[in-house]
C-alpha cells in the first residue's frame, strides 16, 4: 500500500478517493501476480476504448451471466473474473443504452472449427521485431495478424487478450456471416476483435504481418 497516496488524498478532501484506493488494495492483497496483471489489463482495456469514442458503456463494464463485459469500438471481452473495484455500468447513472442484444447475440454465436494457437510466442515474435503495447501503436499501427485471409491489429487482440490471459493456449475462431470477427477463448472468457476493412494491399506496406498459421 502507498500511504503517501493515502495521506496526499485525505490532505486534499478527496476521502472516497482514498476509499476507493484502499478497497482496491484489499482487493488485490489476495491476488496472484498473473490476476493482478489481468485486472490491470481490464484498467488499461478501458483507458485504450475511450480514446477513440465517449460513449458511457465502453467506459464502464457490464455484468451479463455468467460474464463481466468489456467494449470498445472494436473489441468485448467476457471474462469470469471480478472486477474489482473498477466502476461497473450498474453502478452508475448514465443516459446511454447498453447493446444488451447485440452482446448476447455474439456470446452466444456457435464456435466451430476452432484452432489452439500459442498467442504468448507471437508477442515474444512482435516485441523482437519492435512491437510493444503503447498508445503510438494503437493510434497508427505497424504490426497485423492474418487469420483465414483477414487481418487484424495486433495492438486490439493484445490489450483485449490480457484480461483473461491466464498462461494457457487459447482457441481462435472466425465469426460472423462475413467472418467479420475473430474469437480467442480460454477457460476464464473470450475475446471478440473486428477485422480490419482493408484486404492486403499497398496499404499494408510498412507493416509487419504474422500469419496465424504459424503460430497453431
Amino acid at each position: 500500500m502507498d500511504a503517501l497516496k493515502v495521506l496526499q488524498l485525505l490532505e486534499k478532501d478527496k476521502v472516497k478517493e482514498a476509499k476507493d484506493y484502499l478497497r482496491e488494495v484489499i482487493f488485490l492483497s489476495t491476488k496472484s501476480p498473473t490476476e493482478k496483471s489481468r485486472y490491470s489489463a481490464m484498467k488499461r482495456f478501458i483507458k485504450y476504448a475511450t480514446i477513440s469514442c465517449n460513449l458511457d458503456y465502453a467506459k464502464y463494464p457490464n455484468f451479463i451471466e455468467p460474464y463481466n463485459i468489456f467494449i470498445s469500438p472494436v473489441a468485448i471481452v467476457a471474462t469470469k473474473e471480478q472486477i474489482g473495484e473498477i466502476t461497473s455500468w450498474n453502478s452508475i447513472s448514465h443516459s446511454g443504452q447498453y447493446p444488451f442484444k447485440s452482446i448476447n447475440d455474439i456470446l452466444r454465436e456457435e464456435k466451430i472449427d476452432g484452432r489452439q494457437i500459442d498467442f504468448k510466442k507471437l508477442l515474444i515474435d512482435a516485441s523482437i521485431q519492435g512491437y510493444k503495447l503503447i498508445k503510438q501503436e494503437f493510434l497508427d499501427y505497424k504490426f497485423i495478424v492474418k487469420v483465414d485471409n483477414y487481418y487484424y491489429k495486433l495492438i486490439n487482440l493484445d490489450y483485449s487478450y490480457a484480461i483473461i490471459a491466464n498462461g494457457s493456449k487459447p482457441y481462435i475462431y472466425t465469426l460472423g456471416k462475413n467472418k467479420e470477427m475473430v474469437c480467442l477463448q480460454n477457460e476464464i472468457g473470450c475475446v471478440y476483435i473486428l477485422r480490419l476493412n482493408q484486404v492486403y494491399s499497398p496499404f499494408h506496406q510498412g507493416r509487419t504481418i504474422f500469419n496465424i498459421d504459424d503460430y497453431t
